[in-house]
């Protein structure tokens, strides 16, 4: 293991997973990625690899490490807890890092734009508005634009 191509909560973790009851470790360490559940499964995590981008990991599979992208000099990775060392000892990976869960921060857009003020001032809405995109193309089935069974895209040129 190369304890320095890994990041200090993944070594952290890596500490903790013998000691720690497997719902007290998914409890601590969720928010970095970790599963345990109560399967038979080891404790499992999601992780950060900045590599070489053209380096091999295919071969990581066998081992029970699932690198989710072929190429590129990041990417993701699934793997048990335990074999954060085995990664780490690849040639061709720099750093392993823990994933973190993030939090929406529009909830804080409105106000900077002074958008309930003008609402209240002028009475619109927003309600019946059409936009209109010009662009390459549009992944309409994305589910961002989904509104119930339906969808936000009325039309496609």
């Amino acid at each position: 293991m190369i304890a320095d191509k890994i990041a200090p909560q993944l070594l952290a973790m890596l500490d903790d997973r013998s000691r720690l009851a497997r719902t007290d470790f998914a409890a601590q360490y969720s928010r970095l990625g970790a599963v345990a559940d109560t399967t038979s499964k080891p404790e499992r995590v999601i992780v950060f690899i900045q590599c070489d981008a053209d380096a091999d990991l295919s071969h990581l599979t066998e081992e029970g490490i699932r690198v989710n992208q072929s190429a590129g000099a990041v990417r993701t990775a699934f793997l048990p807890v335990e074999k954060l060392g085995r990664l780490s000892d690849e040639p061709g990976v720099k750093r392993i890092e823990p994933t973190q869960q993030l939090r929406l921060l529009m909830d804080t857009a409105a106000d900077a734009v002074q958008l309930p003020q003008f609402r209240q001032s002028t009475g619109l809405t927003g309600k019946d508005v059409v936009i209109g995109i010009i662009d390459s193309g549009i992944q309409y089935r994305h589910p961002a634009f989904k509104v119930g069974t339906g969808s936000r895209v009325l039309r496609i040129w």
